[in-house]
């Protein structure tokens, strides 16, 4: 094989060598331009579901108290999701409308860290579940690309995307239906 045909199959190699970066260093490098963790503010949410012609749109508020994730929707209706360690629960007027505990569901567990991680910018909790497929770095602000590793998770989910500067400010989350959510994350004042 000439080295003109080689220089692609390197190059190639190169970056998949480079995505491999090992997780410490993806964490470093980010851990670096994350300064400002979230932990409350405010939520504008578009689910893009196959067959409707527009996204769904709501917005609201969110807070990490004590190892939990409050995701308070106020538009269009008023409910709440808490992320526990233990559960995902849905709220709404001050009753529990609904459970799902990890020992029902171990995938529970998963998801309810991945929320808390994504909203926090906790890059190590995220690598625990997930390889990076993309890390771009542009001075303080980034964009990263996560494929699934944990087999529960990839009944669902295909690939996360998070971007931000000194905090997390949008996240994309791809379903394995070709749904998919898009979250911008701005704190409060």
């Amino acid at each position: 094989m000439s080295r003109a045909r080689l220089w692609p199959v390197m190059f190639y190699l190169l970056a998949m060598n480079a995505l491999a970066t090992a997780p410490h260093e993806v964490a470093e490098a980010l851990s670096v331009r994350l300064t400002t963790p979230l932990t409350e503010g405010e939520f504008q949410q578009w689910k893009t579901v196959q067959g409707l012609p527009l996204a769904l749109e709501s917005s609201g508020e969110f807070a990490v108290q004590d190892q939990q994730l409050h995701w308070r929707t106020l538009k269009p209706f008023a409910s709440e999701t808490r992320f526990t360690t233990e559960a995902i629960e849905q709220w709404s007027g001050g009753q529990r409308v609904w459970s799902l505990s990890r020992t029902e569901q171990p995938v529970v567990a998963v998801v309810s860290e991945l929320m808390r991680a994504l909203v926090r910018g906790d890059v190590t909790a995220l690598l625990a579940h997930f390889a990076v497929t993309d890390l771009a770095l542009d001075g303080d602000c980034w964009r990263l690309d996560l494929k699934v590793r944990d087999v529960a998770l990839q009944q669902a989910i295909t690939r996360v995307g998070a971007e931000g500067c000194e905090r997390v400010q949008q996240l994309i989350v791809e379903e394995t239906n070709a749904n998919s959510t898009r979250i911008r994350l701005v704190p409060l004042p």
